[in-house]
Formats: structure tokens, C-alpha cells, sequence
């Protein structure tokens, strides 16, 4: 049986965030996810059984707002999806949510049907940051959708937070980490503040009106997060990732250690048979293309073998524990002398540190790990 693990998108908000340029659709009627529910089972009964039987290690609903979900839509996906894909009780099941959608009907029924991991999109817990960042929460609706998991039984909690945010001082982002330590979340997931194309944020910043922090300031920020994190017991086991022992997450190391993966859904994409590809991220366009059983890739590129160790190098050297060339080599890679020679330069840099033959990235190189990719593209 085939291990792969599944992701499924749900494009809906009720109102698209400023920085976000995901495969977003703004939410007005329920119909609408109804009806996008029915394209997602046509897409699992046109794609899943040629794949033959599959195991999932993990299943992930991303978004938009999963949340928006009701538990009677979310059980019409995991009985379909059932048809062609098995898991167990030990799978890692994510539901990404916002805190103001959460409810206890609603974390009832995600325990009940085996959701056993909820990623809450807290981003920040100052107020005003959050207006800002056009999110429709507070720091009281995460602490309270908190509570309510945890009162339904759910242990497996992250947080999602954002920093190098427009106005955001060191002081704003340090009530943040210490309110998220104080929470107590067993997973946090920690992202710098990207200005991507096709959102607001990118044409404020275009119109130099977006008041962002230094990169001085940015580093100071992860540092001191790394500090505060450490001291309360969480791993830093990838840049962006921390955990308690013991929560680190499934699906996210799948996709760092370069296994593959299915998608589902507008936006979604999928890493199978040396092919990476993905859907249109225009919902229209998907659900247009799914009365027709139509569900070929808007894109799709060939990773031969080279393209895919430069892509586990990379990935690798997010995680805490680095690469190990002699294991890339038992999987039957070669690794470029050019690949060599730029992986002891970072090294004498002060980017990485060598370890016989593993490498692993420093303080310095994660801050720089831009840097540090582009080297090794």
C-alpha cells in the first residue's frame, strides 16, 4: 500500500487578509460550500483509483478557513475520501481554523470524527496588529477558541503567528510570544511578514506607505522568540517550527524530507511520481472544470533527480538536525562538486556548521537561509 499524505484546501473566507495571496474565495453563502464539496469527492473519484490503495500518514485541511466547514460537510469528505485512502488512529489529522469560527459544536464534532490536530491562525495577539492585518479576531477569541478545544479533548494545538508586521515594534511582538507562552499550545508555527504580489500589502509597500520593521529589527524579533520558546520547552526542530516533545508535525516533515504528497482542491498541489503539479487557483475556473470530470494541472514541472536533491538540500538544511550527504547518497544521488564546494564555503562563511558529513544550519544562516538557497540552486 502506498504511503502518501493527503492535503485538501478550502479556498473560503469571510474576509481576505490583506497579505494573504492563497487560493483564497470571499464567503457569502453556505450553497457555495456545498457545492465545492461535491467538486472536491468528484476530484478524489477521478484521481484516487489509479493510484491504487493508499495509506495516509497524515491528512491536512488548509485554506481560506476549514473552520467555516460545518461537521456534516467535513464527515461527507472523510467518507469519500475513505472509498480509495486508508488511515489509522495514529495518522496526524489537521483542520487549519480561525478563532472566531470556533465553537464547542464544532470541536465536538472534529474530535468526533478524528481530527486530533488544530491549527489556530492567532498571528499575533496585540489588537491593533491584528486590525491591521484586516483579521476579524482578538487575543480574547484565541484564548477563549483555546479553552474550547481543550475542553472537548483536543491536546494537538498550534498557533500560527506572523511577525515583522507594519508598525509592529519589538515590544508589541514580545507581549505576543510571551501571551502565546502563557497559552501553553503544544505547536507554534512562526513566519516572517512576506509581501507577496497581488495583495494590498504589496501595493502599500509599492507606494512606500507600509511602515515595516528593519531587518535589524526582524532578527531581533526570531531571536528573541527562539529565547522565549526555548525556555518554555518547546523545539525549534525547523526554522519556522516549534513543538513540545512529541508534536512535531507530521505532514509539514513529510513535505521538508521531500516524501510525496497528494492535493486536492483549487490551488492544491500534488509531488508523485517524479511530477509536481496544481490546480488553477480561480474557483470558478475549478468548479467550472469539475462538472466535466475535468481535472487536469494549470502547471506542472518534472523533477528529475537533480532538481530533487537540490530540493531536499535545501529543505533539509531547515530542519534541526541538517543533512547527511552519505544518506543521499545511500538513496543513490550524486552530489555536484559545485554542491560541495558551495556547502563548505557556507560553512567557512558561518552559515552552516560541519559535522563529518552532515551539515546543519547556524543562527546566522537561518536568518540568511534566503542566502543560503540561492547559493545552492
Amino acid at each position: 500500500m502506498r504511503s502518501l499524505s493527503i492535503y485538501i484546501h478550502i479556498p473560503f473566507c469571510k474576509k481576505i487578509c490583506p497579505y494573504c495571496n492563497f487560493a483564497t474565495s470571499r464567503y457569502h453563502r453556505h450553497q457555495e460550500i456545498e457545492l465545492y464539496i461535491e467538486a472536491l469527492k468528484k476530484e478524489f473519484e477521478h484521481r484516487l483509483p489509479k493510484l491504487g490503495p493508499i495509506s495516509a500518514p497524515s491528512i491536512y485541511f488548509g485554506g481560506g478557513t476549514p473552520s467555516l466547514l460545518t461537521g456534516k460537510g467535513l464527515k461527507n469528505l472523510f467518507d469519500s475520501l475513505s472509498r480509495w485512502v486508508k488511515w489509522n488512529k495514529q495518522a496526524e489529522i489537521t483542520l487549519e481554523a480561525n478563532p472566531e469560527t470556533i465553537n464547542k459544536t464544532l470541536a465536538k464534532d472534529w474530535k468526533m470524527l478524528g481530527v486530533n490536530r488544530v491549527s489556530l491562525g492567532a498571528q499575533s495577539f496585540n489588537s491593533g496588529t491584528l486590525k491591521k492585518l484586516g483579521r476579524t479576531h482578538t487575543p480574547k477569541n484565541i484564548n477563549h477558541s483555546a479553552a474550547i478545544l481543550k475542553e472537548q479533548g483536543h491536546q494537538n494545538i498550534n498557533l500560527d503567528l506572523i511577525y515583522g508586521l507594519p508598525n509592529e515594534s519589538s515590544s508589541d511582538f514580545n507581549s505576543t510570544i510571551q501571551a502565546v507562552s502563557k497559552l501553553g499550545p503544544s505547536h507554534i508555527s512562526l513566519y516572517q511578514l512576506a509581501i507577496e504580489e497581488k495583495t494590498r500589502f504589496y501595493l502599500l509597500n509599492k507606494k512606500n506607505v507600509l511602515a515595516l520593521p528593519s531587518d535589524e529589527e526582524t532578527s531581533l524579533m526570531y531571536e528573541n522568540a527562539l529565547l522565549v520558546f526555548k525556555k518554555a520547552g518547546f523545539n525549534h526542530y525547523e526554522l519556522q517550527n516549534f513543538s513540545k516533545p512529541g508534536f512535531e508535525s507530521i505532514h509539514n516533515l513529510r513535505y521538508w524530507k521531500h516524501l510525496e504528497f497528494l492535493g486536492f482542491g483549487v490551488g492544491a498541489y500534488s509531488y508523485i511520481n517524479g511530477k509536481r503539479f496544481g490546480h488553477t487557483k480561480i474557483l470558478s475556473s475549478y468548479l467550472k472544470n469539475s462538472k466535466k470530470d475535468v481535472f487536469d494541472p494549470a502547471v506542472t514541472e518534472n523533477i528529475t533527480p537533480k532538481i530533487a536533491l537540490k530540493e531536499k538540500i535545501i529543505l533539509g538544511l531547515r530542519l534541526k538536525e541538517g543533512i547527511d550527504l552519505n544518506q543521499f547518497e545511500k538513496e543513490g544521488f550524486e552530489i555536484p562538486k559545485t554542491t560541495l564546494h558551495q556547502l563548505k564555503q557556507l560553512s567557512n562563511e558561518g552559515l552552516l556548521i560541519k559535522k563529518e558529513n552532515t551539515y546543519q544550519s547556524t543562527l546566522q544562516g537561518q536568518h540568511l537561509s534566503e542566502t543560503v538557497a540561492a547559493r545552492l540552486v
